[in-house]
């Protein structure tokens, strides 16, 4: 849950700052948060 929720600042900051979103900053984080997620899972 803290990796979407920072993920997610993370990504308002670069909006703001370039007046851009790119998306695959956002895939990155997804697939990041996916991994993580299913690692503290198993265990």
């Amino acid at each position: 849950m803290t990796m979407i929720f920072s993920s997610c600042i993370g990504i308002s900051i670069e909006y703001i700052v370039n007046k851009n979103f790119i998306g695959e900053g956002l895939y990155t984080a997804l697939a990041l948060t996916i991994i993580e997620f299913l690692r503290v899972r198993k265990k």
